[in-house]
């Protein structure tokens, strides 16, 4: 997401660029931000510290952002996505859909393992032959699906890694242990699907548009992206428009929009604590990095974004000495194009998704009547806490919700510890 490989790039190479901030410092330092809505939902839907939320979690999340806000005094301004797909997008739509199929072929299988895993824990229990536990192993899905996961997140891998077993491990173990095995493989694989199935989850369009309506009653400002306009870059229009201070977000965009970017705004640890987010400022980056704005700019295009894929043998540094040596992205173009070598990996139709990215991040939206929504900003901070209580005894009401849930979900929002509680680490 965003462009590929540029934060561990700039931890690695240009760290100076990363500034930490304490909870207790936002409301002085980032006093409105814009946040990247679709971005943090997705993210909540993927969490495995969300629960009892069931089938409303999209809008327990708006509360919970509500209640973060009012704790750091910071005024949100949220933007999602627009609901109709980016047609700029197409080749990474095409992959994240082939992503998703993979995902869904992998849950399947693992749902087959299960039930066979079961059947094979059973006949442990009825002291089956051990010919019968043979068969049933044979009929076992292989556990070690590591060729399924390629390209995908490590720390599935590493599961499955710790899935795979043998079918000669599983009968060749004493009877006697044999149960207690299997039921731990059991415990594990069960465990894979459930990371599987948070990767699958995402928020409906009904119900992002829910989350919208629960925010506006909040009385924080909430807008969706124009067609063909992604969200972060809506919400760069918003920070180079003076309206806010930062764009929240883990879309690495941000810095080739030239923001201020909080990387981990909304960062709440397993015990409930607010965390130190990190400032990732671009003019910070591209003066570590000794680029003027336009080399930076060429710089996170040949790295590749959701626009313009990433050459081939070319990564963030060698893309970042390509760029010093030629001083452009259409330097290094021409000359490619004339290598006998670089002229063949460049990818197909390369020079046609360039001109698409150029104009999606050149274009940054600054209508005042698309920004006007986020004038009302001030007037979340600025109302008394009996009175946003009472508006959110009100949401609760109107979108049946839970107030046990949501305080259950939030303990830190009712807590007695003072923010500069936390330490900072740097």
């Amino acid at each position: 997401m965003g462009v590929n490989g540029l934060l561990p790039f700039i931890r690695k190479f240009a760290g100076h660029s990363i500034e930490y901030c304490a909870p207790n410092s936002f409301h002085s330092v980032i006093p409105k931000v814009a946040i990247d809505g679709t971005l943090f939902l997705h993210k909540e839907y993927r969490s495995p510290q969300v629960s009892n939320t069931g089938k409303s979690k999209h809008l327990y999340w708006a509360l919970k952002l509500a209640r973060y806000c009012r704790k750091t005094h910071v005024s949100p301004i949220v933007v999602f996505d627009s609901a109709s797909r980016s047609v700029l997008k197409r080749k990474e739509h095409a992959r994240r859909k082939q992503q998703k199929e993979r995902n869904v072929s992998l849950l399947n299988k693992i749902n087959a393992s299960i039930t066979d895993q079961k059947s094979l824990l059973r006949s442990t229990e009825y002291a089956s032959p051990q010919e019968e536990q043979t068969r049933i192993a044979d009929q076992l899905l292989p556990l070690n699906l590591e060729d399924e996961l390629e390209g995908s997140q490590s720390v599935l891998t590493n599961a499955l890694n710790l899935l795979g077993e043998t079918k000669d491990e599983i009968t060749q173990a004493s009877f006697q242990s044999s149960s207690a095995f299997l039921t731990d493989t059991l415990q594990r694989t069960v465990e894979l699907r459930e990371k599987v199935e948070r990767r699958l989850a995402r928020p409906s369009i009904n119900e992002v548009k829910e989350t919208a309506a629960l925010l506006n009653f909040l009385n924080i400002p909430v807008s969706f992206s124009p067609e063909n306009v992604e969200g972060e870059t809506l919400a760069a229009s918003l920070y180079h428009s003076g309206l806010a201070s930062a764009v929240c977000t883990q879309d690495t965009d941000a810095l080739l929009l030239g923001t201020l970017m909080i990387y981990d705004f909304f960062n709440i640890s397993k015990k409930f604590e607010l965390m130190p987010a990190q400032f990732i400022s671009s003019l910070r980056v591209q003066k570590n990095l000794g680029l003027t704005y336009p080399q930076f700019f060429d710089y996170c295009l040949l790295c590749g974004t959701d626009f313009c894929e990433r050459i081939n043998q070319i990564g963030p540094v060698r893309a970042l000495k390509l760029i010093r040596q030629f001083g452009s992205l259409d330097a290094i173009l021409k000359y490619a194009l004339n290598d006998p070598i670089l002229s063949k990996i460049l990818p197909q139709d390369y020079n046609e998704d360039l001109n698409i990215a150029r104009s999606v991040f050149s274009n940054i939206p600054n209508d005042r009547d698309l920004l006007s929504f986020a004038s009302k900003a001030n007037s979340f901070s600025e109302i008394s806490e009996s009175t946003f209580r009472n508006i959110e005894e009100g949401a609760l009401r109107t979108f049946q919700l839970h107030k046990d849930v949501l305080d259950m979900n939030s303990p830190w929002y009712n807590d007695s510890i003072p923010l500069d509680f936390f330490i900072l680490e740097d």
